[in-house]
């Protein structure tokens, strides 16, 4: 018998190999499943300050200096995933922080800073095709 729904508050974040994850949930869930994922895109550190630091430095820093374990993976890195395991899904932006523009490293560059600043999010998967 496989799921029919899953749901996770602030777990995916902390998932290494969040690709691993994906392709086996297709084989724990029916084709036409639902799940829901509150993603925690913040630093875990301070909560008034939820990317104090994150984003001033290399992740490799910040997880040596922070002992912390979560994957530093955006909005646009779960979708490159969730597309190649063909997942129908959609991203809801439950809550946002501002950020400085001058205070990000070159490493992430690489995202916008409106994905930046998205501090948690709402993932609805409804099935694969």
């Amino acid at each position: 018998k496989k799921f029919e729904v899953i749901v996770s508050m602030s777990c995916l974040e902390h998932i290494n190999d969040i690709e691993k994850n994906f392709k086996k949930l297709k084989y724990l869930t029916d084709k036409k499943h639902l799940q829901y994922h509150v993603i925690n895109f913040s630093s875990h550190i301070n909560k008034k300050n939820p990317f104090k630091n994150l984003y001033s430095e290399h992740p490799k820093n910040f997880r040596k200096k922070y002992k912390n374990n979560i994957n530093f993976l955006r909005m646009s890195d779960y979708e490159k995933i969730l597309k190649k395991n063909r997942y129908f899904y959609k991203f809801k932006t439950l809550s946002s922080y501002k950020i400085k523009k001058s205070e990000i490293h070159t490493y992430w560059k690489k995202y916008t800073i409106n994905e930046l600043k998205v501090r948690t999010a709402l993932l609805k998967i409804s099935g694969r095709y």
